[in-house]
């Protein structure tokens, strides 16, 4: 955007600059920003605004979109859009909000993307030739809930890169652990009762929690770990835990910090909402259920077992290898941006 190949309409910048036309309509963009701020600083909408952007002719062939609501002003290469899941999740999620007051903001943001014909996270597809869903479960929501077609919609998870090195075998499953920095959202109290509950029978354990502020007082077996570099992170921590716990409630799809246990080799524990499932198919892991202390009592258990570490190990590099990393996804995200040129060929320039 800096060099003014893709510029965002209705900004100070934009109502200064350029011919008497071109600011005038960038002044009417900030009417609309300045009242579409006001309804969504109200508590009835979603914070997340519509953007307006402005494309120079011939600068791209497609564009990448990861941003919440967009609409393209004038001619533009294809769009794709990409999201983990819809605004919706995350109110419910991370704010509770009531159903009524999800419904309300939903209807506000199906209004605005039908009078701008917008690309809308959850909602309507508007000017975007095709959607990345990172999870399976969400494209089915997004084909279910809001009647996208299902040839518009692809799979392609979050990937990273990470060399992870074989793991040795331990003679004694025993270190567990949890990455997160809200510790309350990701479930960070139900995992000390989880832990606790696992110490009456196997005081041997440990636990490690990484990334969020110790409690004034730490169980007995937990060590707690407020921020570390993510060097030592990948090249220490994550290789140290052999099973990685994650009871969240405020993931929609995979997350990072379990796909890079993944990536050594650590097996998973997850509960069985929304695409955290997806993460340990294949046997990379366990899933149990929401908000269920002996679920994930139990499907840590399992783990313990000697044998099933060391296949639910082998199985969780190979989940990684085969769904998250670089070398897999990145062909095919580069799938996708063919399908939106139209044609299949990588320079094709077609605009809308």
């Amino acid at each position: 955007m800096a060099d003014g190949r893709l510029v965002e309409m209705g900004t100070r910048a934009t109502v200064r600059a350029g011919s008497a036309p071109r600011r005038a309509q960038a002044a009417a963009f900030a009417v609309w920003r300045k009242a579409e701020g006001v309804v969504r600083s109200s508590g009835l909408a979603y914070r997340e605004r519509l953007r307006h952007f402005h494309v120079q002719p011939g600068a791209f062939d497609l564009i990448h979109v990861h941003v919440f609501h967009t609409r393209f002003v004038g001619l533009h290469p294809p769009i794709v859009f990409s999201a983990a899941g819809p605004l919706e999740w995350l109110y419910a999620d991370h704010r509770q909000w009531s159903h009524q007051r999800l419904r309300l903001a939903e209807g506000v943001d199906r209004g605005i993307g039908a009078v701008w014909g917008a690309t809308m996270c959850g909602g309507a597809p508007g000017q975007a030739s095709r959607i990345i869903a990172f999870s399976q479960d969400f494209r089915r929501w997004l084909i279910t809930n809001r009647r996208v077609g299902p040839h518009l919609v692809d799979v392609v998870p979050n990937y990273i890169s990470i060399d992870g090195q074989p793991r040795p075998v331990p003679e004694r499953v025993t270190r567990l652990g949890f990455v997160a920095r809200d510790f309350e959202a990701k479930g960070g109290r139900l995992l000390l009762q989880v832990f606790a509950r696992l110490r009456v029978d196997r005081p041997d354990l440990t636990l490690t929690v990484i990334g969020s502020s110790p409690d004034p007082v730490v169980p007995e077996g937990v060590t707690w770990v407020p921020f570390v570099p993510r060097e030592r992170m990948l090249a220490e921590v994550l290789p140290s835990i052999e099973v990685f716990i994650y009871p969240t409630r405020a993931d929609a799809s995979t997350p990072y910090s379990p796909m890079e246990a993944l990536a050594h080799g650590t097996p998973l524990v997850v509960p069985n909402y929304r695409g955290l499932p997806e993460m340990v198919e294949g046997g990379a892991g366990a899933v149990a259920n929401c908000d269920d202390v002996e679920s994930f009592v139990d499907a840590v258990r399992r783990l313990l077992d000697p044998e099933e570490w060391v296949a639910a190990s082998a199985n969780a590099r190979a989940r990684y290898e085969k769904h998250f990393s670089a070398t897999a996804q990145a062909p095919r995200l580069r799938r996708v941006y063919d399908r939106a040129l139209g044609s299949g060929h990588p320079r094709s320039r077609t605009y809308r």
